[in-house]
């Protein structure tokens, strides 16, 4: 939700969308997890979760328990890449300092990443 409505209109378009015969649902950025939860006990689609901004501090065990049946994460990976882009880099360009390198993951774990 992007502050244009509230939890009850979300409500009441996600219902819209399952009685058109949408089979999974989704409110992106609800205020909290009680409207999650309060979403996912009303509606009998399943309901996607966009893991960002406040949301990132939730586990999985939690997500299932308010119901979510279905995890997006949106751009939230590539955001940390680039926050570890810009933590090695005001490192380099500013101090001089490379240690921000020294957590890189060794390029043997990635090739058997990408071989699996």
């Amino acid at each position: 939700m992007t502050n244009r409505y509230d939890t009850d209109e979300a409500l009441r378009r996600l219902l819209a969308f399952e009685a058109a015969g949408a089979d999974c649902v989704y409110a992106p950025v609800l205020p909290d997890m009680a409207a999650v939860a309060r979403i996912c006990a009303a509606v009998k689609a399943p309901v996607n979760v966009l893991v960002a901004g406040p949301y990132a501090k939730n586990t999985l065990a939690e997500f299932a328990a308010a119901g979510v049946a279905r995890l997006s994460l949106g751009s939230s990976l590539a955001r940390v890449t680039h926050a570890a882009i810009r933590d090695a880099a005001n490192g380099m360009f500013g101090a001089g300092d490379f240690t921000t390198l020294s957590s890189a993951m060794s390029g043997d774990a990635v090739d058997k990443l990408l071989t699996r």
